[in-house]
């Protein structure tokens, strides 16, 4: 995975080098305080502020603690460089690193993402990366030809995976332990965008509007829910609302819900393109992930496979128990 680090590291390296001016710099460097240790900041002093906190970076990003089988390895902020930019840079290494010197194979997840002033900035940004030769020329699109944010592109095998939307640029990569394939690190990075892009949708200076539909659930009250691309996401909260048994465990290493009703269950892990069911092992349209503490899951198929009737008809979902 020496390759893909590589490639991720040139990626952010071409992204910063995308500046205007050319001023005197002076920064300002300070300890911002969370709840899961300290994070240093650097600021540009004099520059225009691009309107996001430190606060809204950390609400754009999976939290410290929230990839079962890694570590973060730390955090760094950088704000309002040359008026232009705001970065934040969060990394993760595999729980085996903590036994064993970090040395290859290296087994981690880094993701860099990119503030800019509007989102014209961003796709003209974004564009010229796209149409850059180094280290290799991106691929339009995904890995898996599944649609993720407005627009993005994928280095795929020797890289990760970047993405727009709104003013906000993601740069993803990511390996993992044991893979059977090649695939098995794309399919990884691609679960951990979606899973940005969920978050990012929900954020109000992102600079777009989530899609979000009506779900209706039996003897309850009409609710919210966000869409991806037209797939429908929700928490186990919302099964639990029409007589699922929902079961949680989580830990550094697994983190999975196990759903039950009458005779069907179905078993979900974070990061996951499949779930467990009575009836075997069920591909999944989109990934599991996280989101405020809880697993969001891809609502019809799981509803489905626990007996429960999915009506959809534009932005509005029924949840019919059998």
């Amino acid at each position: 995975m020496k390759m893909v680090k590589l490639v991720s590291i040139l990626v952010t390296f071409c992204l910063l080098t995308i500046l205007k001016g050319q001023s005197r710099k002076i920064y300002k460097e300070y300890t911002f305080t969370t709840s899961q240790g300290n994070i240093k900041v650097c600021e540009e002093v004099g520059m225009p502020s691009l309107g996001v906190s430190v606060k809204d970076l950390l609400n754009m990003i999976f939290q410290p603690d929230e990839i079962p089988g890694y570590y973060c390895s730390g955090t760094s902020i950088y704000l309002n460089l040359n008026g232009y930019l705001t970065r934040l840079t969060r990394k993760w290494l595999h729980e085996e690193h903590r036994d064993r010197d970090v040395v290859a194979p290296i087994y981690f997840v880094s993701i860099d993402l990119f503030v800019y002033p509007s989102i014209d900035e961003a796709k003209r940004t974004f564009h010229r990366w796209s149409n850059s030769t180094m280290p290799q020329k991106p691929k339009l699109g995904s890995f898996s030809g599944i649609p993720l944010g407005e627009e993005c592109s994928n280095l795929y095998p020797f890289g990760g995976t970047i993405f727009r939307i709104g003013r906000i640029i993601v740069n993803v990569s990511a390996s993992i332990k044991d893979p059977k394939s090649m695939e098995d690190h794309a399919y990884f990075t691609e679960a951990l965008c979606l899973g940005l892009e969920y978050l990012l949708q929900q954020h109000p200076k992102v600079g777009t509007f989530p899609s979000k539909a009506k779900i209706f659930l039996a003897g309850q009250p009409e609710r919210e829910i966000t869409l991806l691309q037209g797939v429908a996401f929700g928490s186990p909260q919302l099964l639990e609302a029409v007589g699922v048994q929902v079961t949680r465990y989580r830990d550094n290493k697994e983190w999975f819900i196990q759903m039950v009703r009458k005779e069907h269950w179905v078993k979900v892990k974070a990061f996951s393109w499949e779930m467990e069911t009575d009836k075997g092992k069920v591909k999944l349209e989109r990934p599991v992930f996280p989101y405020k503490g809880e697993l969001v899951v891809p609502l019809r198929q799981v509803a489905e496979a626990l007996g429960i009737s999915v009506q959809q008809k534009g932005q509005t979902i029924a949840l019919l128990p059998k």
